[in-house]
């Protein structure tokens, strides 16, 4: 199959354990229920909202997207095996997760 299905499961990833078994569920899922897989990374843009005694408290701008970026791609490395490349997106936001969560949802691509 190689167009993308209509339905999309949408997953919010972090770099973190409870992520990546959030994105194999929704391959699990996708596989299913015929339905692509979207994945979302959000982060803060703005390195001066944290605390100053956090490590990354100075940080340049750019390294929060690299950052994601970095979940973001180990999340699709995961999905790649399992499903057709047209079955995966994957974006990253500089916003809340829930506002890039429901966003996505409602995309098209």
């Amino acid at each position: 199959m190689t167009q993308a299905p209509g339905t999309q499961i949408v997953v919010g990833v972090d770099g973190s354990a409870a992520a990546e078994t959030a994105v194999r569920w929704a391959v699990r899922e996708a596989r299913l229920r015929h339905a692509a897989v979207r994945l979302v990374c959000a982060f803060h843009a703005d390195t001066r909202l944290h605390a100053p005694y956090a490590p990354w408290a100075w940080a340049r701008e750019d390294e929060p997207r690299a950052a994601a970026q970095a979940s973001l791609d180990r999340a699709a490395r995961l999905v790649c095996a399992a499903l057709p490349p047209c079955w995966l997106t994957a974006i990253t936001g500089a916003d809340s997760l829930a506002t890039d969560l429901l966003f996505a949802q409602t995309c098209d691509t």
